[in-house]
């Protein structure tokens, strides 16, 4: 007898499945019959939407919870609550108050203010907070490693973390987002990597000096003796008071607006020659508040003034068209790149204890909890060893001040 070959069972698409019901073949839902209900389902749960006979209402209601679904397996309505702007805001807010009592900066708040729009923009204003989904994150991840470095990205990465940290802190959010592997900081070997290709960013010292005798402006002269002296950027020079010198012995001493962390360095006669010269010549303050401030614009207003949206920077500028004009130091190099000649020179003293004193820096270590300075004469000599190394450098011995010979 003839074998009867059986033919395999045809799978039916979902198209033929479901014929008449279904609205397209790309159609995300899938219908419920027996409840004539449209339905999804996510991580094994089935999430309904909508009468069979109204498909499109099913899609929109769909479209809207999507991304809460995915973020927390529970639609919109049960996790509603503040939007990624309202909780930018509420932030806000909050660092504004801690500007107010100094608490941080008047940089760092707008370096908070341009997270905050970047989280906005990147994630959509009327987005729960609580429904941001690793696939967004990771995109916005992706964004930043095109566009930034590894430092710049770690930063901001950070700062993301802290907005939605604060949100979870704040109760506004049930628990923290879930990141995703694609939006971690760089490790540390990437930055020292990244760090290893770039051209060294620092001036030589004969362009230091070149810097200092050309500068014209005698305030931006006393910011750039301040910058290799001890270390200074611009919001330090904005912030100097008068009452932060010690003008008979000529120390600075105060600790540092950014971090708060202690500050004294020995000032070179130059530069408090340099810093009498400008409050002997200081414009009359705008306001009473900036009374006691050795940097004055022409105006009367602070060299460094910074909004949630602006900065302006008095020297920025100046500083600028003083290195272009004079062809010197790496592209871009601004008035903060001299404070890594401190760093550089200070440290051939030998003593980084009493550099990070200068400089300001705070190295977490436990014994920073307990080393106190006295300002004894030992220890204000340890401060000059370190001005007298970096001075050395500046105008080396038997060179002549405004000397353009190369080193």
């Amino acid at each position: 007898m003839p074998k009867h070959r059986i033919e395999p069972k045809q799978k039916q698409s979902r198209m033929e499945r479901f014929a008449g019901i279904l609205p397209r073949e790309d159609f995300p839902l899938s219908p419920h019959l027996p409840t004539n209900r449209w339905y999804k389902t996510v991580r094994g749960i089935r999430h309904y939407f909508g009468s069979l006979d109204d498909p499109d209402g099913a899609l929109a209601e769909w479209l809207r919870h999507k991304d809460a679904i995915h973020a927390t397996g529970q639609k919109l309505d049960e996790t509603e609550g503040f939007t990624v702007a309202q909780v930018c805001a509420r932030f806000m807010a909050v660092k504004s108050e801690d500007l107010a009592c100094g608490a941080i900066s008047a940089r760092t708040i707008q370096d908070w203010q341009g997270t905050c729009e970047l989280v906005v923009r990147s994630f959509g204003k009327s987005t729960p907070a609580a429904c941001v989904t690793t696939e967004r994150f990771a995109a916005l991840g992706s964004a930043l490693k095109k566009r930034y470095g590894p430092v710049r990205r770690a930063n901001e990465i950070g700062r993301v973390k802290g907005v939605f940290r604060f949100a979870f802190e704040e109760g506004i959010i049930p628990t923290l987002p879930r990141y995703g592997k694609r939006f971690q900081r760089p490790g540390k070997d990437v930055v020292r990597r990244h760090r290893a290709k770039q051209p060294a960013r620092i001036f030589t010292a004969s362009e230091v000096r070149r810097l200092i005798d050309r500068a014209g402006d005698i305030r931006l002269q006393a910011a750039i003796l301040l910058g290799v002296n001890g270390g200074f950027g611009a919001s330090d020079c904005s912030t100097l008071q008068e009452d932060h010198i010690d003008w008979n012995h000529g120390f600075y001493d105060h600790a540092r607006a950014k971090t708060g962390v202690p500050r004294r360095f020995k000032l070179w006669p130059e530069t408090v020659e340099a810093l009498r010269q400008v409050v002997g010549e200081r414009p009359i303050p705008a306001a009473r508040e900036h009374a006691g401030l050795v940097f004055i614009t022409n105006r009367g207003l602070p060299v460094v003034r910074v909004t949630r949206t602006s900065r302006t920077d008095y020297f920025s500028v100046q500083f600028t068209t003083l290195r272009r004009s004079l062809k010197i130091g790496p592209e871009g190099a601004g008035l903060y790149t001299l404070r890594r000649l401190t760093e550089t020179i200070g440290g051939r003293a030998k003593d980084q204890a009493a550099l990070d004193y200068v400089m300001g820096h705070s190295s977490g270590h436990i014994s920073e909890q307990y080393r106190e300075w006295l300002h004894d004469d030992s220890e204000d000599a340890r401060l000059q060893d370190i001005a007298d190394v970096i001075h050395d450098w500046v105008w080396p011995e038997g060179g002549e001040h405004g000397g353009d010979a190369d080193e």
